[in-house]
This record gives C-alpha cells, sequence and structure tokens, in this order.
C-alpha cells in the first residue's frame, strides 16, 4: 500500500502530519473518509490539493499520479460555502457563492470584485443562458465550476 503524506492545514497552524496508508486505486473520497477518520473532520469539509490542483471526489489517486511518500494538503473549507470562478473569456475571478445564493447575487459579487456594472453583462453556465431569480443549487454548481459572463 503505498504511504501518503497528509498536511493538515487550518489557518497558519499546521496540524502534525500523520502518514495515512491507503491503496493508490482508491478515490479521492476514500482518502477524505481515512482523513474523517484520523481528525473527525467531515468530508464536505475538507479540501484536498496535490501541487497546486484541486482533488475532485471521484478520482482516483493513480489519476493525479499520487504516489508513495507524496505529500497532499488538507485545506478547512468553511461549511456551505462553495468556491467556483467566474470567467469573462480572458481571465478568472475566484468567489464563495453559496447553494441558497441567486443570479443576481453573483452578480453583486462580479461588481464588487471587478467593478463590472451587472446590467452590461448575461451569465452563463454550461453553455446556456441562466435568469437572475435561479440559485447556486438549481444551477447544480460545484467546487471549481466555471460561471461565464459576457457582454449583453
Amino acid at each position: 500500500m503505498p504511504e501518503i503524506t497528509i498536511q493538515v492545514v487550518h489557518g497558519d497552524d499546521p496540524f502534525p502530519d500523520p502518514s495515512l496508508s491507503i491503496e493508490s486505486s482508491s478515490s479521492v473520497a476514500e482518502l477524505k473518509e481515512a482523513i474523517a477518520a484520523w481528525w473527525n473532520i467531515p468530508t464536505d469539509e475538507q479540501l484536498l490539493v496535490y501541487y497546486t490542483q484541486p482533488l475532485q471526489d471521484n478520482n482516483t489517486l493513480e489519476t493525479y499520479n499520487i504516489g508513495n511518500d507524496s505529500k497532499v494538503q488538507l485545506v478547512m473549507q468553511i461549511p456551505g460555502l462553495i468556491p467556483i470562478f467566474f470567467n469573462n473569456g480572458s481571465r478568472k475571478t475566484p468567489v464563495r457563492v453559496r447553494q441558497k445564493d441567486t443570479i443576481s447575487q453573483l452578480k453583486e459579487y462580479i461588481l464588487q470584485k471587478e467593478g463590472t456594472n451587472p446590467d452590461t453583462y448575461t451569465i452563463t453556465y454550461n453553455s446556456r443562458s441562466v435568469n437572475d431569480y435561479t440559485t447556486v443549487r438549481e444551477l447544480g454548481l460545484k467546487t471549481y465550476d466555471n460561471v461565464y459572463f459576457s457582454a449583453k
């Protein structure tokens, strides 16, 4: 069993690094379960990163070339917030949203972060235009999804 070294980062204060043994063919979700058992951190509050790449639950460790003595970073997520990107085609802006947020609220985030007037663009997700009253939950947005905005 290849051993994966996990470093838990919580703010600026890392916990000691335990070594967890897990099969390289295991999924990221299975690794999160092992972490949950070790630290009692719910899986939905875990964000795992290998180098700079966030790991998706349904992929295997082999998918990311994670092997013996690899170091995977565990970052605590704020419960209920989903990190996504606003993408205007030339730049991605990271934003954290809640399931209950509406597109109208997302446009306000863009205004705050980019200074772009919400009346001047449309929002699309999965190649479809969405109205201002649609929620993040209704869209089915997931971690690190791209929401596109383009001029009207």
